[in-house]
């Protein structure tokens, strides 16, 4: 069997983490081939008490704020006899074959990564919100974003140590878009990345609109600062890109009435109009960064 280790940075987030490592410590994977390395990101809660109670758990703490400083600090303490690198978070609830399936995708082949599904529910259910729902349905598109624009969100990526060596450490100035500029990077260096829906992690939907508007916050801030390196992220605060985000989200109404036959009609206009207020938001913010007028970055 080889060696596995996961990266799981963590803030102030010990009751969902419990429920992360709980998972984990069911996996199909021997688990005494599988090193957990927790990144506590300077929490006020006690993450060290959760992580003592499962012997494959390695608890670190990074000051320095920001998720992606707290996964190099992870990255930094794997040793050369890991085969393989899985990255996931705290409010993840990984799939029982989650690992096993990662590795048999993998394979033996080094220049590879495979990014899997993410599947998102509501921790209320059957009393889902609105905003649950809007995250149930559009949140984490990995396949899109792996098939389209080759990255995979770090909720649920695996990869080789011999590609994390290659590609070297994330971007730790951003606080948001650096899954992308990682996976960019992972291009250049003629990286194979792959999607599998068998490789599973379950994510919890945001509840409320200021979770979901302070993301639209943070992942604007991330494309913001990535402008002058990626042409993708500098063409979203152009001109014609902005017009464009006043436009109706057409193909979000057209995915929702096609894909979720089981939601009401009353409720799919709802959702239309949320979608309809988020893109709009979205493009408030994006304008408010082009003029300097927001200076601050979200985290988390």
């Amino acid at each position: 069997m080889k060696q596995v280790a996961v990266i799981i940075p963590t803030y102030n987030d010990s009751i969902r983490l419990d429920k992360c490592l709980n998972a984990l410590s069911q996996q199909s994977y021997p688990m005494e081939y599988v090193t957990v390395y927790v990144i506590d990101n300077n929490s006020s809660e006690d993450i060290q008490s959760i992580t003592s109670k499962y012997a494959f758990c390695s608890c670190l703490l990074e000051t320095k704020p920001g998720a992606y400083h707290a996964r190099n600090l992870g990255l930094n303490h794997i040793p050369d006899d890991m085969s393989y690198v899985g990255f996931t978070d705290a409010d993840c609830i990984p799939d029982p074959s989650w690992i096993e399936n990662a590795v048999k995708v993998l394979g033996a082949e080094k220049q590879k990564a495979v990014g899997g599904k993410v599947t998102v529910f509501s921790e209320h259910y059957p009393e889902s919100n609105l905003v649950e729902d809007y995250e149930i349905c559009f949140a984490f598109p990995q396949e899109t974003y792996i098939k389209s624009d080759h990255f995979a969100v770090t909720a649920n990526l695996f990869t080789t140590l011999e590609v994390v060596k290659k590609v070297g450490p994330f971007n730790s100035e951003l606080f948001s878009g650096g899954d992308a500029e990682w996976g960019n990077r992972m291009r250049l260096n003629n990286v194979e990345l792959l999607y599998s829906d068998s490789v599973i992690v379950k994510h919890p939907a945001r509840d409320s609109l200021k979770k979901i508007t302070s993301k639209v916050h943070r992942t604007v801030g991330g494309c913001y600062q990535q402008r002058e390196t990626n042409d993708a992220m500098r063409n979203s605060f152009g001109l014609v890109s902005l017009i464009k985000g006043f436009m109706p989200p057409i193909h979000a109404a057209s995915k929702l009435w096609r894909d979720y036959r089981h939601i009401g009609t009353i409720r799919k206009v709802r959702l239309i109009c949320l979608t309809t207020y988020l893109k709009f938001y979205k493009n408030y913010m994006k304008i408010k960064f082009k003029l300097g007028l927001v200076k601050t970055l979200e985290r988390f």
